[in-house]
């Protein structure tokens, strides 16, 4: 028989050696995980004062993550924060992961898809807790819960609020967007900007324009690209002011301006007091653009007068 050899055995006896070293018991797991958990800030056991603090430095979607925790949401409802600016979109499609944009960046875009179903639930946390400098709404479908998102916009703390073209495609906005729910937008938000408004009537921009001036309403600003010809004519009579064959006829005290265009979209200018209003006016055959401005002080009224390129028209008695 054989015998091994004194360097052999050695070598044979070192890798048992090494082999049972490598070998971790349950007391030694349990030792390091303890360890490691020592090693951890135990976050959710802070008051609830340092723990609010902390999160406010997390983007909005972030803070939607942390409410799944019983605590965390608690201590959200509590809260109130400011989101400089978010976008609601919706998509055909996922994304490439390798675009970014800077929405996604920031932390505030929350995006759907058109092929899945969602609750309005998240939207209803955000519109609890979180006031937004500028909301703009990319939204593409006609489903239930898509009525319920346009429907809770009325209960956002919003400075601007902005309908993007994609969104006044869709048939469920266009049912939506009439004279009682175009009001209730009026209040929530600062500055409105819709790029169509087919249903709204002259009627209500002319309550819309009485709000901004008696100060009864949180709106400085109001903008809609596509708006018919006749219609701001109609609401110019409503404040006694007649438009008829490029004239202005008013026995009130008002000043009109023209900004001419080369493309001949010309811009109308109505100073009314502290309001402003512009009026896109392309041709007869052609959707007019109107924007109504607050100006909240002598100076900004009295630079939109002088602003270079405006032409001063006369007004008619009546």
């Amino acid at each position: 028989r054989r015998v091994a050899s004194p360097r052999a055995a050695s070598k044979k006896g070192s890798a048992a050696s090494s082999s049972s070293s490598s070998i971790v018991t349950r007391s030694q797991r349990k030792r390091m995980h303890e360890q490691m958990t020592d090693d951890y800030l135990p976050i959710l056991d802070l008051p609830n004062e340092i723990i609010s603090n902390v999160f406010s430095s997390l983007g909005m979607k972030d803070r939607l993550r942390a409410r799944v925790n019983k605590k965390m949401n608690a201590i959200e409802l509590e809260s109130k924060y400011h989101v400089k600016e978010v976008l609601i979109e919706e998509r055909s499609e996922r994304r490439d992961p390798g675009t970014i944009r800077w929405w996604d960046i920031r932390g505030q875009l929350i995006t759907f898809y058109e092929d899945k179903s969602y609750s309005s639930h998240c939207i209803k946390i955000i519109c609890q807790n979180v006031s937004i400098g500028k909301l703009k709404i990319e939204l593409t479908g006609s489903s239930e819960f898509h009525r319920e998102v346009y429907n809770l916009l009325k209960d956002f703390e919003i400075g601007h609020l902005d309908f993007g073209p994609v969104a006044l495609q869709h048939q469920i906005l266009k049912e939506m967007m009439v004279d009682s729910f175009f009001l209730d937008l009026t209040k929530a938000c600062k500055i409105l900007h819709i790029d169509k408004c087919d249903n709204v009537t002259p009627e209500a921009f002319h309550q819309v324009y009485k709000n901004m001036t008696d100060g009864s309403t949180r709106l400085i600003e109001f903008f809609t690209r596509s708006f018919a010809r006749e219609k701001w004519i109609t609401f110019l009579n409503f404040i006694e002011i007649t438009f008829r064959r490029g004239r202005f006829f008013s026995n009130r005290d008002i000043e009109v301006c023209i900004r001419r265009s080369i493309s001949g979209h010309d811009h109308l200018l109505i100073f009314d007091g502290s309001v402003e209003i512009t009026i896109i006016d392309r041709s007869p055959f052609e959707q007019s653009g109107m924007k109504f401005k607050l100006h909240e002080n002598r100076e900004s009224l009295e630079n939109a007068k002088n602003t270079r390129g405006l032409d001063k028209i006369n007004v008619h008695a009546v």
